[in-house]
Protein backbone atom coordinates (compact mmCIF):
# COMPACT_ATOMS: atom_id res chain seq x y z
CA UNK A 1 0.00 0.00 0.00
CA UNK A 2 1.50 3.27 -1.05
CA UNK A 3 1.28 6.26 1.37
CA UNK A 4 0.80 9.73 0.14
CA UNK A 5 3.11 12.56 1.11
CA UNK A 6 0.35 14.01 3.25
CA UNK A 7 0.07 10.82 5.29
CA UNK A 8 3.83 10.68 5.65
CA UNK A 9 3.92 14.26 6.97
CA UNK A 10 1.09 13.50 9.37
CA UNK A 11 2.90 10.40 10.64
CA UNK A 12 6.11 12.33 11.07
CA UNK A 13 4.26 15.06 12.93
CA UNK A 14 2.56 12.55 15.20
CA UNK A 15 5.90 10.88 15.91
CA UNK A 16 7.39 14.28 16.74
CA UNK A 17 4.57 15.11 19.14
CA UNK A 18 4.88 11.70 20.77
CA UNK A 19 8.61 12.12 21.18
CA UNK A 20 8.11 15.54 22.70
CA UNK A 21 5.59 14.18 25.18
CA UNK A 22 7.92 11.35 26.11
CA UNK A 23 10.75 13.81 26.59
CA UNK A 24 8.54 15.95 28.84
CA UNK A 25 7.33 13.05 31.01
CA UNK A 26 10.55 11.04 31.24
CA UNK A 27 13.26 13.68 30.99
CA UNK A 28 12.04 17.21 31.70
CA UNK A 29 9.66 16.55 34.63
CA UNK A 30 12.03 14.26 36.60
CA UNK A 31 14.79 16.78 36.03
CA UNK A 32 12.62 19.63 37.31
CA UNK A 33 11.64 17.58 40.36
CA UNK A 34 15.32 17.05 41.13
CA UNK A 35 15.96 20.75 40.63
CA UNK A 36 13.15 21.68 43.05
CA UNK A 37 14.42 19.15 45.57
CA UNK A 38 17.91 20.60 45.31
CA UNK A 39 16.51 24.11 45.76
CA UNK A 40 14.62 23.05 48.88
CA UNK A 41 17.71 21.30 50.23
CA UNK A 42 19.86 24.33 49.53
CA UNK A 43 17.30 26.56 51.25
CA UNK A 44 17.37 24.30 54.32
CA UNK A 45 21.16 24.28 54.31
CA UNK A 46 21.21 28.09 54.02
CA UNK A 47 18.90 28.28 57.05
CA UNK A 48 21.07 25.90 59.07
CA UNK A 49 24.22 27.77 58.08
CA UNK A 50 22.65 31.07 59.13
CA UNK A 51 21.59 29.52 62.45
CA UNK A 52 25.06 28.10 63.09
CA UNK A 53 26.62 31.41 62.18
CA UNK A 54 24.33 33.25 64.61
CA UNK A 55 25.18 30.75 67.36
CA UNK A 56 28.87 31.11 66.66
CA UNK A 57 28.56 34.91 66.82
CA UNK A 58 26.87 34.54 70.25
CA UNK A 59 29.17 31.77 71.51
CA UNK A 60 30.46 33.72 74.50
CA UNK A 61 26.93 34.67 75.56
CA UNK A 62 25.78 31.05 75.37
CA UNK A 63 28.78 29.83 77.37
CA UNK A 64 28.13 32.45 80.05
CA UNK A 65 24.43 31.62 80.26
CA UNK A 66 25.15 27.89 80.34
CA UNK A 67 27.55 28.39 83.25
CA UNK A 68 24.99 30.50 85.10
CA UNK A 69 22.27 27.88 84.50
CA UNK A 70 24.59 25.11 85.73
CA UNK A 71 25.33 27.07 88.90
CA UNK A 72 21.62 27.73 89.42
CA UNK A 73 20.81 24.04 88.88
CA UNK A 74 23.49 22.99 91.38
CA UNK A 75 21.95 25.38 93.91
CA UNK A 76 18.51 23.85 93.36
CA UNK A 77 19.86 20.32 93.73
CA UNK A 78 21.35 21.27 97.10
CA UNK A 79 17.77 21.60 98.38
CA UNK A 80 17.04 17.95 97.60
CA UNK A 81 18.60 15.00 99.43
CA UNK A 82 19.20 11.71 97.60
CA UNK A 83 16.67 9.87 99.76
CA UNK A 84 13.96 10.45 102.37
CA UNK A 85 13.50 7.56 104.79
CA UNK A 86 11.25 6.81 107.74
CA UNK A 87 13.79 8.15 110.22
CA UNK A 88 13.71 11.54 108.46
CA UNK A 89 9.95 11.72 108.99
CA UNK A 90 10.32 10.67 112.62
CA UNK A 91 12.98 13.29 113.30
CA UNK A 92 10.82 15.97 111.68
CA UNK A 93 7.92 14.91 113.89
CA UNK A 94 10.03 14.99 117.05
CA UNK A 95 11.40 18.39 116.08
CA UNK A 96 7.89 19.74 115.57
CA UNK A 97 6.76 18.39 118.96
CA UNK A 98 9.70 20.15 120.59
CA UNK A 99 9.60 23.50 118.77
CA UNK A 100 5.88 24.11 118.22
CA UNK A 101 5.10 22.61 120.83
CA UNK A 102 2.40 20.09 120.03
CA UNK A 103 1.36 16.50 120.67
CA UNK A 104 1.45 14.07 117.76
CA UNK A 105 -1.21 11.38 117.98
CA UNK A 106 -0.61 9.51 114.71
CA UNK A 107 2.18 9.47 112.15
CA UNK A 108 1.54 7.81 108.78
CA UNK A 109 4.39 7.25 106.32
CA UNK A 110 3.38 6.20 102.80
CA UNK A 111 5.71 4.61 100.23
CA UNK A 112 7.74 6.93 98.03
CA UNK A 113 6.25 7.99 94.68
CA UNK A 114 7.88 9.14 91.46
CA UNK A 115 7.07 12.71 90.44
CA UNK A 116 6.27 13.44 86.78
CA UNK A 117 7.13 16.67 85.00
CA UNK A 118 5.10 18.09 82.15
CA UNK A 119 7.15 18.98 79.09
CA UNK A 120 6.75 22.47 77.60
CA UNK A 121 7.64 23.52 74.09
CA UNK A 122 10.00 26.44 73.69
CA UNK A 123 8.10 29.56 72.72
CA UNK A 124 9.06 32.89 71.24
CA UNK A 125 10.26 35.60 73.60
CA UNK A 126 7.40 37.14 75.53
CA UNK A 127 5.04 34.23 74.90
CA UNK A 128 3.86 31.63 77.37
CA UNK A 129 5.24 28.08 76.90
CA UNK A 130 2.84 25.61 75.36
CA UNK A 131 2.31 22.28 77.08
CA UNK A 132 2.82 19.20 74.92
CA UNK A 133 0.94 17.00 77.36
CA UNK A 134 3.94 14.69 77.66
CA UNK A 135 5.50 13.60 80.95
CA UNK A 136 9.06 12.47 81.64
CA UNK A 137 10.72 10.94 84.69
CA UNK A 138 13.51 13.14 86.06
CA UNK A 139 14.47 11.05 89.07
CA UNK A 140 12.41 13.17 91.49
CA UNK A 141 10.54 11.36 94.26
CA UNK A 142 8.25 12.35 97.09
CA UNK A 143 7.42 10.58 100.36
CA UNK A 144 3.97 11.56 101.69
CA UNK A 145 3.77 11.96 105.47
CA UNK A 146 0.48 12.20 107.37
CA UNK A 147 0.42 13.75 110.86
CA UNK A 148 -2.49 13.89 113.30
CA UNK A 149 -1.70 16.23 116.20
CA UNK A 150 -3.15 18.54 118.84
CA UNK A 151 -1.82 22.07 119.31
CA UNK A 152 -2.70 25.65 120.07
CA UNK A 153 -3.21 28.18 117.29
CA UNK A 154 0.22 29.73 117.90
CA UNK A 155 1.79 26.27 117.88
CA UNK A 156 0.10 25.50 114.56
CA UNK A 157 1.63 28.63 113.04
CA UNK A 158 5.04 27.64 114.38
CA UNK A 159 4.52 24.17 112.90
CA UNK A 160 3.92 25.63 109.44
CA UNK A 161 6.95 27.91 109.78
CA UNK A 162 9.17 25.02 110.87
CA UNK A 163 8.19 22.95 107.83
CA UNK A 164 8.81 25.88 105.50
CA UNK A 165 12.23 26.50 107.03
CA UNK A 166 13.40 22.91 106.50
CA UNK A 167 16.81 22.66 104.79
CA UNK A 168 15.59 19.83 102.59
CA UNK A 169 12.73 20.46 100.18
CA UNK A 170 9.49 19.88 102.12
CA UNK A 171 5.97 20.99 101.23
CA UNK A 172 2.66 21.06 103.07
CA UNK A 173 0.07 19.73 100.61
CA UNK A 174 -2.90 19.51 102.99
CA UNK A 175 -3.83 20.94 106.39
CA UNK A 176 -7.08 20.90 108.38
CA UNK A 177 -7.74 22.14 111.92
CA UNK A 178 -10.83 21.77 114.13
CA UNK A 179 -11.35 23.66 117.40
CA UNK A 180 -12.09 21.55 120.47
CA UNK A 181 -14.27 23.51 122.92
CA UNK A 182 -13.48 21.13 125.77
CA UNK A 183 -9.70 21.62 125.63
CA UNK A 184 -9.44 24.95 123.83
CA UNK A 185 -6.94 23.36 121.44
CA UNK A 186 -6.92 22.54 117.74
CA UNK A 187 -7.09 18.99 116.45
CA UNK A 188 -5.12 19.03 113.21
CA UNK A 189 -4.37 16.76 110.27
CA UNK A 190 -1.49 17.64 107.97
CA UNK A 191 -0.05 16.00 104.89
CA UNK A 192 3.46 16.93 103.82
CA UNK A 193 5.75 15.68 101.08
CA UNK A 194 9.43 15.04 101.60
CA UNK A 195 11.13 15.42 98.21
CA UNK A 196 14.41 13.91 97.05
CA UNK A 197 16.34 13.39 93.80
CA UNK A 198 18.23 10.17 93.19
CA UNK A 199 21.46 9.80 91.25
CA UNK A 200 23.11 13.08 92.24
CA UNK A 201 26.84 12.95 91.56
CA UNK A 202 29.05 13.08 94.63
CA UNK A 203 26.12 13.17 97.04
CA UNK A 204 25.12 10.44 99.48
CA UNK A 205 22.30 9.94 101.98
CA UNK A 206 22.94 11.58 105.36
CA UNK A 207 21.55 9.79 108.39
CA UNK A 208 19.49 12.14 110.63
CA UNK A 209 21.04 13.11 113.94
CA UNK A 210 18.91 12.12 116.94
CA UNK A 211 21.42 13.32 119.55
CA UNK A 212 19.28 16.34 120.46
CA UNK A 213 16.14 14.25 120.96
CA UNK A 214 15.07 13.78 124.58
CA UNK A 215 14.65 10.02 125.00
CA UNK A 216 14.15 9.80 128.80
CA UNK A 217 16.04 7.54 131.19
CA UNK A 218 18.87 5.33 129.94
CA UNK A 219 17.47 2.37 131.93
CA UNK A 220 13.66 2.21 132.10
CA UNK A 221 13.85 -0.98 134.26
CA UNK A 222 15.58 0.65 137.21
CA UNK A 223 18.98 -0.03 138.80
CA UNK A 224 20.08 -3.67 139.17
CA UNK A 225 23.21 -4.81 141.06
CA UNK A 226 24.69 -8.06 139.77
CA UNK A 227 25.95 -10.21 142.74
CA UNK A 228 29.20 -12.14 142.82
CA UNK A 229 29.34 -15.95 142.83
CA UNK A 230 29.94 -16.00 146.59
CA UNK A 231 26.86 -13.88 147.21
CA UNK A 232 24.80 -16.17 144.96
CA UNK A 233 26.00 -19.24 146.92
CA UNK A 234 25.12 -17.65 150.28
CA UNK A 235 21.69 -16.68 148.95
CA UNK A 236 21.08 -20.24 147.77
CA UNK A 237 22.10 -21.60 151.15
CA UNK A 238 19.68 -19.33 152.93
CA UNK A 239 16.82 -20.39 150.67
CA UNK A 240 17.47 -24.16 150.58
CA UNK A 241 19.30 -24.69 153.87
CA UNK A 242 21.97 -26.67 151.97
CA UNK A 243 25.55 -25.39 151.99
CA UNK A 244 27.85 -25.66 149.08
CA UNK A 245 29.98 -28.30 150.92
CA UNK A 246 26.95 -30.55 151.47
CA UNK A 247 26.09 -30.91 147.78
Amino acid sequence: MKMSKKDIYLLIGFAGVLFALLAVFYVYMPTMEKVEALKAENLQLDTEIADLQAKNDNKETYLKETKEMTTEMDGILQLFPVDAKEEDAILLTLTEELLSPMTVIDLIMDPAEEVDFEVYEQSAEGEEPVSTGEFVQLGLYKRPIGMHFVSSYDALKRYVNTVVQQTNRTKIVGLTAAYDENTGLLECNATINLYYIVGQDGKTYVQPNFSSVIIGTDNPFGSITIPYEEDIANLAEEITGIGADEE
